[in-house]
C-alpha cells in the first residue's frame, strides 16, 4: 500500500493514469519478497523489518524510471538543504501537534484532524495501544532533532540523483535505538512472532513473570 501511494504521489503522468497499476502490483509483490528475506536476518537481533522493504523498493522504482521516462515519469526530488533556512525559534503549538501527526504519518497522513481520527480508531481497538502510540510519538517528537538532521542529510545526498529520502532517516534511527536498548529492555521485550494487543501482552508478561511456567503465553 505504501509503495503504491508513493508511486502515485511522485508520478508526473497526470491524474487517473491507469498504467500505474502495473508497477504498483509488481513493486508490492517485490516488497513482500524483500520482507521475507529480511525477516530471518533481523530476527537474529529480534528487530522488526519495519519499512525497510518499502524504502528500498520505492527508491529502486524511481531509479529505474526517472523523470523523463516515456511511460512512468516522476517528479524529481529537491534537496531539502538547498531550500531550508536555519530557524532557532521553537514553535510550541506545532511541536505539540507533532504528537498526533507522528501517529498519522504511518498512513501517509499529514493533516491534524485525520490523524486524530486515526488515534480515536486505535483507542477503540486498544486503549493501551493508543496510550503507547501517543507516548512513543511524543518521545519521537522530542528525539526527532537527530532524525531531522539525518533526513536533511539523506535528502541532500539522494536529491542529487533526483530521489526522495522517503522515511529512511526514521527507519534507521529507530532501528539504532532498538539495538542500543536491546540489553537494558530485553526483559520487557516480546518476540516479534508473538506480539498481539497490548492488553494481552501485559497479561501474558505478568503471567510469565509471576512464575507460571505452565503458561504457553509469553
Amino acid at each position: 500500500m505504501l509503495v503504491a501511494l508513493l508511486i502515485g504521489v511522485f508520478s508526473s503522468a497526470g491524474d487517473w493514469y491507469w498504467w500505474l497499476l502495473l508497477p504498483a502490483c509488481l513493486t508490492g509483490a517485490t516488497s513482500t519478497l524483500l520482507f521475507s528475506g529480511l525477516a530471518p536476518l533481523l530476527d537474529r537481533w529480534d528487530l522488526p523489518v519495519s519499512v525497510f522493504p518499502f524504502n528500498t523498493v520505492i527508491l529502486l522504482y524511481l531509479s529505474c524510471t526517472g523523470p523523463t521516462n516515456p511511460y512512468y515519469p516522476h517528479h524529481p526530488a529537491t534537496p531539502k538543504g538547498a531550500l531550508q533556512h536555519t530557524n532557532t525559534t521553537l514553535n510550541i503549538p506545532q511541536l505539540l501537534q507533532g504528537v498526533p501527526l507522528g501517529v498519522g504519518q504511518i498512513y501517509a497522513c499529514g493533516a491534524l484532524w485525520p490523524s486524530v481520527l486515526i488515534l480515536v480508531a486505535v483507542l477503540l481497538f486498544s486503549p493501551l495501544l493508543c496510550a503507547h502510540a501517543l507516548l512513543g510519538s511524543g518521545a519521537g517528537t522530542l528525539a526527532a532533532f537527530l532524525s531531522a538532521y539525518a533526513d536533511i542529510a539523506l535528502s541532500n545526498l539522494l536529491g542529487m540523483a533526483g530521489l526522495p529520502a522517503c522515511s529512511w532517516a526514521a527507519t534507521l534511527i529507530i532501528t539504532l535505538m532498538l539495538l542500543l536498548t536491546a540489553q537494558n529492555l530485553s526483559v520487557y521485550r516480546i518476540p516479534i512472532g508473538r506480539v498481539t494487543t497490548p492488553e494481552q501482552n501485559l497479561y501474558s508478561h505478568s503471567h510469565w513473570a509471576g512464575g507460571n511456567t505452565e503458561s504457553t503465553d509469553v
